[in-house]
């Protein structure tokens, strides 16, 4: 599938996701999960408009910055996006009868974290602090974005405390905890690749085929043995994680007595992994 495509398809999904998650879960249930969703979410109770209405509002100033800041591409696919999020918050009108908060914060953070992490998979975003964040990274990297995170997303349960009371403070906790395990999980899940290093005594037949049954590229590497003193060859295949049982069974085959193990890698780039851009 082509990447344009594919980066479309997750944004929308995403986006979809979270827009469930906000009408049939955090509203009803005046569930504040971070953000300038949850600042709305908790202004709701004063300010007789949609929550999704007022999500947009709040992100004109953002939309703004992210403008002059990170450009034109960027602002308009992430005002896409967030009209998408907020008239599904506002339309989306469905009753699947859980009556449970705590129940609710789980399942809503749950949905929240996958969509937020299709969307951060195709480089998107929805709006709110997510954007904030790109667009002081952008001003400065050296800052710790992560951090200035947190602590928004403590100011708005702290405000949902204020408005809601404590309980609903800790319901808005657990779904922002939620959030941050699905975020992770769906992020580095579709990502995820690992490097393979194979010592064997047959690393040309282990070699080709590889090429022939995994399709994965495989680099020699020089060695010399820290006990024996002999030099030989090591291969390093990077490949996603889900392949690497068959590279496992590739090397078994041929070479019983072969020592292999990988490592997890962080992002990979270039022909057939990740584009650089």
């Amino acid at each position: 599938m082509n990447r344009t495509i594919k980066n479309i398809f997750a944004m929308t999904m995403g986006t979809a996701l979270v827009a469930v998650a906000y009408a049939v879960f955090f509203i009803p249930c005046n569930i504040a999960p971070g953000g300038l969703g949850g600042v709305a979410v908790t202004l709701s109770k004063y300010i007789p408009i949609g929550t999704g209405i007022l999500t947009a509002i709040l992100n004109v100033p953002v939309m703004i910055a992210a403008l002059f800041v990170l450009g034109k591409k960027f602002t308009l696919s992430t005002v896409a996006l967030l009209a998408i999020m907020t008239v599904g918050m506002d339309s989306i009108k469905m009753d699947i009868g859980i009556d449970d908060r705590f129940l609710a914060s789980v399942v809503g953070g749950m949905l929240t974290g996958v969509g937020l992490g299709l969307v951060m998979y195709a480089g998107a975003s929805t709006g709110g602090t997510d954007t904030i964040a790109v667009i002081l990274n952008k001003k400065n990297p050296n800052m710790k974005t992560s951090g200035l995170l947190l602590i928004l997303d403590a100011a708005v349960v702290l405000f949902s405390a204020v408005v809601y009371g404590l309980v609903t403070a800790i319901y808005s906790a657990v779904a922002i905890m939620m959030q941050m395990v699905f975020i992770d999980y769906v992020f580095d899940g579709i990502r995820a690749n690992v490097a393979v290093y194979i010592v064997t005594s047959s690393p040309a037949e282990v070699k080709q085929r590889l090429y022939d049954r995994v399709g994965r590229g495989v680099t020699d590497i020089c060695i010399k043995g820290g006990f024996s003193g002999k030099e030989g060859v090591m291969l390093m295949c990077i490949a996603p994680k889900r392949q690497l049982s068959e590279i496992k069974s590739v090397v078994y085959s041929i070479d019983k007595k072969a020592f292999l193990f990988n490592t997890p890698t962080g992002g990979v780039n270039g022909e057939g992994f990740d584009p650089f851009v």
